[in-house]
């Protein structure tokens, strides 16, 4: 294992150390502390100064100089050293290709730490080659840059790249080098060609754009980015309902990383046309896709969603998936490298219907019974004509993965549980953990908080039912009861949705297509 060295200039022997150097030691990371005491003045001469005040013996070190303000994000970026990448920068201010702004001569308002926030949002996750040395701090692997002969840096990056070896940018961190003198032009100093390149199609445009007018605004982050690089990725639909209440609870509670949702986009009839990602609960997406070829059901191998999978975990350092649903997704989503979380919310896919439930609640399915169910219940409403074979296929290899691929297997409830053993006895020996629902801190405090008339004995009983009220979730059975229940009781029902059935008007029956969420206690 590599030791590494960490590396201040412009710091003195007898000199404190700053607090942001002093951060750095205490990661307890580096080996070394070499202090570098002279700032070298000219800065197409700044890396081979610096290189020649190090010890042979420093292989891969830090450097970081105390007129820059760095955050502990820079640490991310000593994992891109090898043996072919010898230098691995940050972006900055005053080299202009590494600037994460807009304009030349835009200042800095946000702080910082602020910005590198904000990378965890915007960061597209990908390093780009340079060809020359643009910024005043990185990693670098000090051996190989030491036995190369430079009159200055330009020199030292064309040598570096002569030998076959790299010099990256990445955008996982920022450092505030405003303090520091303005680096030499790169028109002039590098073929026209690359100029141009660098210049005129930066490959970092898409995240400067953004930054810029959070800069401009002096827009704080909110906390959730704060939490680091570190990334739950749920999968997910569209539908909202109990699911997207359970995800968003989630997120809310889980205070230790940030929570991406990957939701299929599409009808009954075909699960996903499209996928959106979105940052925790957040409404608007922060990047779409569209399929060329959609998914029906649940897709057994897709390509397009593969290239999904591979350029999310490309822009965020995702280190574990929760499965809520498969609904629109592939199966390909169980052979990421990376722990497997999969929530029995339904009894999907096993049921295409969802519920496990013919006339009577389903304790068995075998291929026979799949196909009749099919074509006569009446709750079988999805997934327009996908095939009996394609299911049980669809089975087979689910229970595959599952065994083979997941980490853990969670149900709300013994009995989701108990059913989903039965029905895929194949599954009858996996690890099941039980995680009863239950409400967030502020909700049963607002509950608690709230007080409803008691009434005497011969006052009506007042029931509310909560949730979307589609022919699939009841509506119709509820319909049919009303009238009963009117005879008995003060009947509300809250969030039924755009898909519910009419309900006959009468004065002990409220109808509340939406309600927001906070207001429900009251």
């Amino acid at each position: 294992m590599a030791e590494f060295t960490l590396v201040c200039v412009g710091l003195g022997e007898e000199d404190e150390l700053p607090a942001t150097i002093q951060a750095l030691v205490d990661t307890r990371l580096f080996m070394a502390l070499l202090r570098v005491p002279n700032i070298p003045e000219t800065p197409d001469q700044y890396w081979r100064n610096v290189l020649s005040g190090l010890p042979a013996t420093v292989e891969k070190a830090l450097v970081v100089n105390i007129e820059v303000d760095v955050t502990l994000d820079i640490l991310r970026l000593g994992m891109l050293l090898d043996d072919d990448i010898t230098v691995a920068l940050p972006l900055s201010l005053k080299h202009e290709i590494s600037r994460p702004l807009m304009k030349p001569d835009e200042s800095l308002t946000l702080s910082a730490q602020d910005l590198n926030h904000w990378l965890n949002r915007y960061a597209v996750g990908k390093s780009v080659e340079l060809p020359l040395l643009a910024g005043y701090c990185g990693w670098i692997n000090a051996m190989a840059l030491k036995a190369i002969d430079a009159a200055d840096d330009i020199e030292l990056a064309w040598s570096v790249r002569r030998r076959g070896l790299s010099i990256m940018l990445s955008d996982e961190a920022f450092v505030d080098d405003s303090a520091c003198p303005e680096a030499t032009p790169i028109s002039g100093t590098l073929p026209e060609a690359l100029s141009a390149s660098l210049l005129e199609r930066h490959p970092y445009t898409a995240l400067r754009h953004p930054l810029s007018e959070l800069n401009e605004e002096g827009k704080t982050p909110p906390a959730l980015l704060a939490r680091g690089p570190g990334v739950f990725l749920h999968i997910s639909h569209s539908w909202g309902g109990g699911l997207g209440r359970w995800i968003s609870d989630f997120c809310a509670a889980d205070e230790a990383h940030v929570h991406l949702v990957l939701k299929s986009v599409g009808t009954r009839k075909a699960g996903a046309q499209a996928f959106s990602l979105h940052l925790g609960a957040a409404s608007i997406p922060l990047k779409q896709w569209s399929l060329t070829t959609p998914i029906q059901s649940t897709s057994l191998g897709s390509y397009e969603y593969r290239e999904i999978l591979r350029e999310i975990q490309a822009s965020f350092s995702v280190e574990g998936i929760v499965i809520s649903t498969l609904i629109g997704h592939s199966l390909d989503v169980y052979d990421l490298p990376i722990p497997i979380l999969h929530v029995l919310h339904d009894y999907y896919p096993w049921c295409p219907p969802l519920y496990a439930t013919w006339e009577d609640p389903c304790s068995s399915c075998d291929g026979s019974r799949l196909r009749q169910c099919l074509q006569e219940n009446p709750a079988h409403q999805f997934f327009g004509d996908e095939q009996v074979d394609w299911y049980l296929a669809l089975r087979e290899r689910f229970v595959e993965k599952v065994i083979t691929c997941v980490t853990a297997v969670v149900a709300p409830s013994e009995s989701v549980k108990k059913r989903w053993q039965l029905l895929a006895p194949a599954l009858a020996h996996q690890p099941v953990t039980v995680i009863g629902h239950g409400l967030p801190a502020w909700e049963l405090e607002a509950f608690a908080n709230h007080r409803w008339e008691t009434h005497d004995a011969q006052s009506r009983l007042h029931l509310v039912v909560l949730g979307v009220l589609s022919d699939h979730k009841g509506g119709s059975i509820l319909k049919r009861l009303m009238p009963e229940l009117l005879k008995h009781y003060r009947v509300t029902l809250l969030g039924t949705g755009e898909e519910a059935p009419r309900f006959t008007k009468h004065p002990d029956l409220t109808v509340a297509k939406w309600y927001q969420l906070p207001d429900l206690p009251k």
